[in-house]
C-alpha cells in the first residue's frame, strides 16, 4: 500500500487500483511520414556522419534528450524542450574529435544522473562523461581504456550487484568486459569474462536470452577471418561461446552491422533480426530474421517471413507503424531507400515503404534508425552517412498497449492510487473504498475495446457488498449494479477517470458523478509508453 489516508466518503477517500486490458487492431492506411526536420533539429547536423542515436533524460527536465556519435566530429547533445524539438547544446561533449562509433547511456555512479560513454574505432579515443545532473558533461581520462578500436558498447548489470558493468567491442583482441564498483569505476575482467575468441564487431546487445535472470550477450559480426555472429550465454561469472547450438549459420559470409531483437512472432519470447551489409551473390537478403523457440534456441525464418533484399543494410529498429498490434520493420539501407516492411499479423513481412514513406523514398546513404513516440506521434530519426541526418514524423492515432501500464494517483488529492494493466482483449476495473471502520468497498467494471484511435472507455461497473476488514466471508461476497465508469487516455502519464454511480455512499448520500484526474506514479520495469518496445 502506498500509505494513503482513509476517509468516510468514496469521493474523497478513495484507494483505486485499475486494470485495464486493452488491444486496439486498426488497418494499414496511407499515414506516411512526413519530413519535419527543419523545424526540430539543428541544420548543422548536416556536417559529418551521425554513427548512433541514443536517447535519455540527460538534463533532468523530465524529456528525453537526443546523443548523436559523430565520425571525426565533436559527439553532440541535442536537448528536448519537451515537444521534441532539439536544439544543440554546443560544447556539451566538448571539441574533442574522434572516429565515434557507438554509445552506452546509464547512471554509472549512481548519483542519479545519466553518464554517456563514445567508443571510437579508427581513433583511441574512448570517452567517458560524467553528468552534473543539468546535462553538463565532464570527461574523465582513464574510467575507461582508450586503445581499444571499437565499434560497439553496450551497458547492463553483468554480474547482478546492483550496478551498470560495460561490454565493448574489441577487433583485435578478445570482447572488453569492465566491471563497475558501484560508483563509476571499472574493472577489466575480459580474461575471466570472454572466451578467446576475436572477431570484428559491429554491435552488442544485452539480453536475457534463456530466462535465468541474467544479461547474455549477442555480437554481431564481420565475417573476416571466420568471423560469424555469437552468442554468449551468461553464468553469473564469465560468458560461455554457446553459438554453435543455439544461432544457426548464415551459409554466406555474413556481415552484421546491427542486432535488433523483439518479439516478433508474438509468442512470448525474444527474436533477433541481423542488418547486415552483404553483397554476397548466395545471400536471400541483406538481413536475417532468428525465431526463438522459448529457449534461446533460434531457427532461421528469413526465407519464408520476408521479402528478398540484397542491400547492403546498416541499421533496423522494430515498431507498431500500422497500429495493429504487431511489429513492423524499418531499414537503414546504404545508398538506397529506406525500407519499411510491414507485419500481417502472423510474422509475415512485405515491403510497404511506399505506404509509410510517401515521397520520402529517395535514395540516401542512411546508416541508422532510432524510432521514438510520443502520445499522438511517431518519431524516426533517420541518419546520414556524408548525408543529412533527418527527423520523419507520422501522426498515429492514441491506442493503449502494455507500455501504459503502472501506477497512477490524483495529484491533487491525498487519499486516491491507481493501478493500471494493459493486456489482451477485454476492459476491466477494479476500484476499492476503504471506510473509516477499515471496512473494504469495491466496485469493478468492464466494457468493449474502443475503437481505434478512441481515447475514451466506457464500462458497466458493478460493487462489491460482503466484505468487512477483519471478518471477510468469501461467501458473504456479492457484485450489485453501481453505474458507469469512463477511462480517457490523455497521453502516456496522464488520465482521467469521469463516473456516474446509481448508489449512494457510506453517509447515505448518492455518490452522483464527478472526475477524477490522474498521474503516472510508477512504471513497470520494461513497459514504457515513451519509447519503443523492441531493441
Amino acid at each position: 500500500m502506498l500509505g494513503f489516508t482513509a476517509m468516510p466518503h468514496p469521493q474523497r477517500s478513495t484507494l483505486i487500483s485499475m486494470i485495464l486490458l486493452v488491444t486496439t487492431k486498426v488497418t494499414l492506411a496511407q499515414n506516411p511520414f512526413q519530413d519535419e526536420s527543419n523545424a526540430r533539429i539543428p541544420t548543422d547536423l548536416n556536417a559529418g556522419s551521425t554513427m548512433d542515436i541514443a536517447m535519455a533524460d540527460l538534463d533532468s527536465d523530465g524529456d528525453d534528450d537526443l546523443v548523436l556519435a559523430k565520425e571525426f566530429r565533436p559527439n553532440q547533445f541535442l536537448q528536448n524542450d519537451g515537444q521534441n524539438r532539439f536544439s544543440a547544446i554546443g560544447g556539451a561533449f566538448g571539441d574533442r574529435v574522434e572516429d565515434s562509433e557507438d554509445i552506452a547511456i546509464g547512471d554509472f555512479d549512481r548519483d542519479g544522473d545519466l553518464d554517456v560513454v563514445f567508443v571510437s574505432e579508427d581513433t583511441t579515443g574512448n570517452e567517458f562523461y560524467r553528468n552534473s545532473g543539468l546535462g553538463r558533461f565532464t570527461f574523465v581520462a582513464g574510467v575507461i581504456p582508450n586503445n581499444t578500436n571499437s565499434n560497439a558498447v553496450v551497458a547492463g548489470d553483468l554480474d547482478r550487484d546492483n550496478d551498470l558493468d560495460l561490454v565493448i567491442s574489441r577487433n583485435t583482441a578478445r570482447e572488453l568486459v569492465l566491471l563497475n564498483n558501484g560508483v563509476g569505476n571499472f574493472t577489466d575482467a575480459s580474461n575471466t569474462w570472454m572466451p578467446d575468441v576475436v572477431d570484428v564487431t559491429q554491435d552488442l546487445k544485452l539480453i536475457d536470452i534463456d530466462n535465468d535472470q541474467d544479461l547474455d550477450l549477442i555480437a554481431g559480426n564481420e565475417a573476416a577471418n571466420g568471423g560469424r555472429n555469437r552468442l554468449y550465454i551468461n553464468t553469473g561469472t564469465r560468458f560461455i561461446d554457446e553459438t554453435s547450438t543455439r544461432i544457426p549459420a548464415a551459409g554466406y559470409a555474413e556481415a552484421t552491422r546491427k542486432v535488433s531483437f523483439a518479439d516478433v512472432d508474438r509468442d512470448s519470447d525474444i527474436d533477433l533480426f541481423f542488418a547486415n551489409a552483404d553483397g554476397s551473390s548466395t545471400a536471400y537478403t541483406a538481413y536475417r530474421l532468428l525465431f526463438n523457440n522459448g529457449q534461446g534456441v533460434f531457427t532461421d525464418v528469413t526465407r519464408d517471413r520476408l521479402p528478398a533484399f540484397r542491400r547492403l543494410s546498416m541499421d533496423a529498429e522494430f515498431s507498431d507503424l500500422d497500429q495493429d498490434g504487431d511489429l513492423d520493420l524499418v531499414v537503414a539501407d546504404f545508398q538506397q531507400n529506406l525500407q519499411v516492411l510491414a507485419n500481417d499479423g502472423t510474422a509475415h513481412f512485405t515491403d510497404a515503404s511506399a505506404a509509410f514513406l510517401g515521397n520520402l523514398v529517395q535514395p540516401r546513404s542512411s546508416i541508422g534508425v532510432f524510432l521514438f513516440e510520443s502520445a499522438n506521434t511517431r518519431y524516426l530519426f533517420d541518419a546520414g552517412y556524408q548525408d543529412v541526418d533527418r527527423l520523419l514524423v507520422q501522426s498515429k492515432a492514441a491506442r493503449l498497449d502494455s507500455r501504459y501500464s503502472g501506477g497512477f494517483y490524483n495529484p491533487a488529492q491525498n487519499g486516491h492510487g491507481f493501478q493500471f494493466y494493459v493486456l489482451e482483449d477485454q476492459i476491466a476495473l477494479t476500484w476499492f473504498t476503504f471506510d473509516t471502520d477499515g471496512s473494504t468497498r469495491w466496485v469493478v467494471a468492464q466494457g468493449a475495446i474502443p475503437e481505434a484511435g478512441d481515447d475514451t472507455a466506457e464500462l458497466q461497473a458493478f460493487r462489491g457488498a460482503g466484505m468487512v476488514f477483519g471478518t471477510f466471508d468469501p461467501s458473504q461476497y456479492q457484485l450489485q449494479p453501481w453505474g458507469t465508469i469512463r477511462w480517457r487516455t490523455i497521453d502516456c502519464d496522464h488520465a482521467e477517470v469521469r463516473y456516474e454511480s446509481v448508489v449512494n455512499g457510506a453517509n447515505g448520500q448518492p455518490l452522483g458523478n464527478g472526475t477524477i484526474p490522474v498521474a503516472r506514479l510508477v512504471r513497470i520495469p520494461g513497459l514504457d509508453c515513451r519509447s519503443n518496445p523492441s531493441g
